[in-house]
């Protein structure tokens, strides 16, 4: 393209007074730009799989949630808690890392332990005693590594979990052909008393072959569409036939009243706009469900 970053965003940004991006114009132009100068091809397109099958799961907070998410949330400043290394973070941003957190468990942050600090910890025990039962494995992603342990804790004695984290190196060590990060995608991958491997997105979310499980279950997603994509991809590529369902199974766990809506919303207006830029423009009623947030 005949632009440079500057003439770029001059000739398709609308900045406010700081020099941030507010809004885009001439986007009609940019797509014209982009289809001329790219070929893309979806994996539909040129692999046989299985359909991917989106499968919201809502869950009310429990009255430990319920109780700490609501003085976080009514806090003038970063609500504190000990140990979290938030000191370098605005206190806006803090304040929804705490509520996501507290969203998935009161544990992560010093609060009360297993069902009775997470609706979701009982929601996930129910969808993986389901999954496991129909002769199928799981793969769970979460955005806390705190979180990614305490759900290890609590099922390490009775699904032989695997588990990837930041933790977890990537890299073998001298004397030893594969790092301890590969060791637990082929626990997952060849183990067949290994029914769930559970991961930090940031960790798992690339470079790692999951296909083992249809299933996959996110107890939180990050605020970026293509970070969820990649997570979906470690189940969804070549060799996969969808197992007894014959589906990708995408579960997401939603907090009711929380964050998590707010973030299902932005992941679906972002992901609008990629749609309406790089694809095919949408019809009609999909541009209304994704304005009122179905």
């Amino acid at each position: 393209m005949p632009y440079n970053y500057y003439t770029f965003q001059q000739r398709f940004c609308v900045l406010d007074r700081f020099g941030r991006v507010a809004q885009y114009k001439n986007v009609g132009e940019f797509k014209t730009l982009l289809q001329s100068n790219m070929l893309r091809r979806l994996k539909t397109q040129v692999l046989d799989l299985p359909p991917v099958i989106s499968k919201p799961v809502y869950v009310e907070l429990t009255s430990a949630q319920k109780k700490l998410y609501k003085e976080v949330e009514l806090a003038d400043e970063a609500y504190e808690f000990e140990d979290l290394e938030f000191e370098d973070i605005p206190s806006e941003l803090a304040k929804y890392a705490r509520l996501m957190q507290v969203a998935e468990s009161t544990e992560i942050v010093g609060g009360a332990k297993g069902k009775q600090g997470s609706a979701k910890l009982t929601a996930l025990e129910e969808l993986l005693e389901e999954i496991v039962e129909r002769g199928e494995k799981a793969v769970v992603f979460t955005r806390s590594k705190r979180f990614c342990n305490i759900m290890y804790e609590y099922f390490k004695d009775r699904y032989n979990p695997a588990i990837i984290h930041g933790d977890i190196p990537s890299q073998a060590k001298a004397g030893e052909e594969v790092s301890e990060r590969q060791r637990q995608a082929d626990k997952f991958q060849e183990d067949e008393t290994c029914k769930v491997v559970f991961c930090v997105t940031s960790a798992a979310r690339e470079g790692v072959t999951l296909t083992a499980g249809n299933n996959l279950i996110f107890t939180s997603k990050d605020w970026s569409p293509s970070y969820v994509s990649q997570a979906i991809g470690r189940v969804w590529r070549f060799g996969q036939d969808g197992g007894e369902t014959g589906s990708i199974n995408v579960y997401t766990i939603i907090a009711r009243g929380t964050i998590d809506e707010r973030v299902e919303q932005l992941l679906d207006e972002k992901q609008f706009v990629i749609d309406s830029t790089v694809e095919a423009p949408l019809d009609t009623e999909k541009v209304l469900s994704i304005f009122r947030g179905e």
